[in-house]
């Protein structure tokens, strides 16, 4: 059994959680947390020795971790309830800490089976999971406001009768670096606020040129979701307490764009009223391992 506490592992599912760092469990074994399986795809040429590779496939992931539930007196009846917590109907998420690093992957259950064989035994667990998206994250999410609007006053506030006061100013950044410091590319979310009417609004990769466009008008008050991350695609109209899927009003030649690795310069656009126009990305970094 691991004694030291150096590894943590939290699992989350449908508003519950198992904390395996508490003092109530031992580690025994783990496995699946580094670096996944991976597949190269390639071709050969009978006129050249060796191949040609093409692609690279990451692999789901599958993680496997053995422990030991300690307490003596309600074994059993944690027995039950880790049962009920490990249901392979429900997803969940599961964060390892190890020293400075914490990332979260999410998961579903591949196998899970617990054995007392005799009366003193200690509870011994394994839990198999499967990672459809074999990579980790960082818990929360990496917030970039492109355009928006400053407060400019704090209280106590002094009135000048002489200049005008100035509520806001606008910070404009038409062009705007967003850096993917994981190990690979990755999806994001974009905001586009409308507070006023603004038509037509889109974002540009500068330099692969790839974008996503909205051929609509927006009013003022509606936020525009697009999520390009990996199962999650969708495109969302909120306005007034009301939310509606607004796929089919992406241009034709839209791309749900990635974040590459490294610097990512995006600019944003609208073909009128651009100043009513506030932009935020939020993105997660993927990572191939803990």
């Amino acid at each position: 059994m691991l004694k030291e506490k150096k590894l943590s592992f939290i699992f989350e599912c449908d508003g519950n959680k198992v904390d395996l760092s508490s003092f109530d469990y031992g580690i025994i074994s783990v496995d699946g947390i580094e670096s996944t399986d991976f597949e190269n795809y390639s071709s050969t040429n009978s006129f050249y020795d060796g191949c040609t590779i093409y692609k690279t496939r990451i692999k789901e992931r599958y993680i496997s971790l053995k422990f030991e539930y300690i307490k003596e007196n309600d074994k059993e009846e944690k027995r039950q309830e880790l049962i009920r917590f490990f249901n392979p109907f429900l997803p969940g998420t599961l964060t390892v800490k190890y020293g400075n690093i914490e990332r979260l992957i999410e998961y579903k259950v591949d196998k899970f089976s617990s054995k007392i064989i005799n009366v003193n035994d200690l509870l011994n667990v394994t839990v198999d999971l499967i990672c459809p998206n074999p990579y980790w994250t960082e818990p929360g999410g990496i917030v970039n406001d492109i355009a928006y609007w400053q407060g400019t006053f704090e209280f106590p506030l002094e009135i000048d009768t002489v200049n005008k006061i100035e509520f806001g100013r606008r910070n404009d950044s038409l062009i705007a670096n967003i850096e993917n410091t994981g190990d690979v590319e990755c999806g994001f979310i974009i905001e586009f606020k409308a507070q006023g009417a603004v038509k037509n609004p889109s974002l540009l990769n500068v330099m692969t040129r790839e974008f996503i466009k909205i051929n609509r008008t927006m009013k003022a008050g509606e936020v525009i979701t697009v999520d390009t991350r990996f199962n999650k695609k969708k495109v969302i109209s909120k306005f007034e307490g009301d939310e509606t899927n607004i796929l089919n009003f992406i241009d034709l030649n839209s791309t749900f764009i990635q974040l590459y690795k490294g610097d990512n310069y995006f600019k944003y656009e609208a073909e009128e009223n651009i100043s009513n126009l506030e932009i935020r990305i939020v993105h997660n970094n993927w990572y191939l391992g803990v």
